[in-house]
């Protein structure tokens, strides 16, 4: 997204980081585009996790020509980490039910762990406006991937054989499309609270509405309430003396979104703010009002006891679930990385993780440029997680990891 000319240039000067940037923006697009086409690829995205892999390579390559240095954690980074990854095979050789989709999963972790350590290496000692560049990135991403959805969603408006339930660009269910709205919010709404210059501000305002707009649009329930909350926090605590300016404006985008977002609906339940009122009486269809997940959290919490210490490893839920719909995850973080990790490995990643968040909030004022995107970002996917599944994808789950590597990069390096 071409929305700064300051931040663009940073990017297009950035020297061996472009191809980062240029991942980051096109690649959630790319693959949006791969599953349109091919939609067997969809429910486990294998371009990807691909992708993924081609930028830690790319990266251990910047580490082997010494264009870049990691940086080594500290002790309970690094001791968090170790456990987390132990855990990850220990699960998948002991317990997993299929080696297949456990090793998958398995790989597609590990890469986004270390693309977060790399992403922190490269920024620890950078100046904020690089930061600021690579959130803009992020946003690039997730904004053309919501451009393409709703390119698809005029051209096959008239097709009554569409699938509308699962859509398939670059999901494999519509409900996936709320988290990539969750992720537009939070950042469009940190860089639009903490941008001065005008064109730079409206630019991320459009990206604000463009998010809060496709929430509505997608029938997000959590995301709808979560990320209008985190729009109004970021104005709340974006620069002070845009706050009266940017708080009217931001409740303003977040009312206009609702009638904007029933100009066309898709013609499924799954889409559309209607399902508010629907999901609340139990209309919107068997496994997506609050009864069907308590039945999953019920099956999760039956799960757990077999394995409590390390999990049956990632990918493994669906398998293990016996109920009458699809589904992958129980809905719910803690729930998922317990199946999934055990007890040792939700404390691990507990541990590694808020090592960068605590630290990132402690400065989020001093240095609200670089820290309030991503932190809106982790307290809304975050949030979301509780009672829905993000992080079981891999898109998401980089986006995070990423978010708090930068947030941990600002806490670290001192002011100027």
């Amino acid at each position: 997204m071409q929305s700064h000319p300051g931040l663009f240039r940073i990017a297009l000067t950035s020297g061996w980081f472009l191809p980062v940037f240029a991942a980051l923006a096109f690649a959630p697009v790319v693959v949006g585009i791969s599953t349109y086409f091919e939609p067997d690829w969809a429910p486990h995205r294998p371009l990807m996790v691909f992708l993924q892999w081609a930028l830690v390579v790319y990266f251990v390559g910047l580490i082997a020509a010494k264009k870049l240095t990691v940086v080594k954690p500290g002790l309970w980074v690094l001791l968090a980490a170790a456990v987390l990854v132990g855990v990850w095979v220990a699960s998948a050789q002991l317990n997993a039910v299929s080696k297949y989709w456990v090793n998958y999963y398995l790989a597609r972790n590990f890469a986004i762990l270390l693309i977060g350590w790399f992403v922190y290496s490269t920024f620890v000692k950078r100046a904020g406006e690089h930061k600021r560049a690579l959130i803009a990135a992020l946003l690039a991403g997730s904004t053309l991937h919501i451009l393409l959805s709703i390119v698809v969603i005029g051209v096959e408006a008239g097709n009554p054989d569409y699938d509308w339930k699962n859509f398939y660009v670059g999901v494999s269910h519509t409900r996936h499309l709320s988290y990539r709205a969750m992720i537009q919010i939070a950042l469009a709404a940190g860089l639009f609270a903490t941008s001065k210059e005008g064109r730079e501000r409206w630019a991320f305002a459009a990206a604000l509405m463009l998010g809060l707009y496709f929430a509505c649009l997608v029938g997000g329930r959590s995301v709808i309430v979560i990320g209008t909350l985190v729009a109004i926090a970021c104005a709340l605590l974006g620069t002070p003396e845009l706050r009266r300016k940017n708080l009217p404006l931001v409740v303003a985008m977040a009312v206009a979104a609702v009638p904007l977002s029933m100009i066309y609906v898709p013609p499924d339940p799954h889409w559309g703010v209607i399902r508010l009122q629907l999901g609340y009486y139990g209309q919107s269809g068997e496994g997506e009002v609050a009864q069907g997940r308590v039945i999953l959290w019920k099956r999760a919490l039956g799960q757990i006891p077999a394995h409590p210490w390390i999990g049956y490893g990632e990918g493994q839920f669906r398998l293990l679930a016996d109920v009458k719909w699809r589904v992958h995850h129980p809905h719910s973080s803690p729930l998922q990385f317990l199946v999934a990790w055990g007890v040792i490995g939700t404390l691990a990643a507990f541990a590694l993780f808020a090592n960068a968040v605590f630290a990132g909030f402690k400065s989020i004022l001093a240095k609200r440029e670089t820290v309030l995107a991503p932190a809106a970002l982790v307290v809304g996917l975050g949030t979301v997680s509780l009672i829905d599944g993000p992080f079981f994808y891999a898109y998401p789950a980089m986006v995070f990891v990423i978010a708090c590597a930068m947030i941990k990069a600002a806490a670290d390096q001192p002011s100027a």
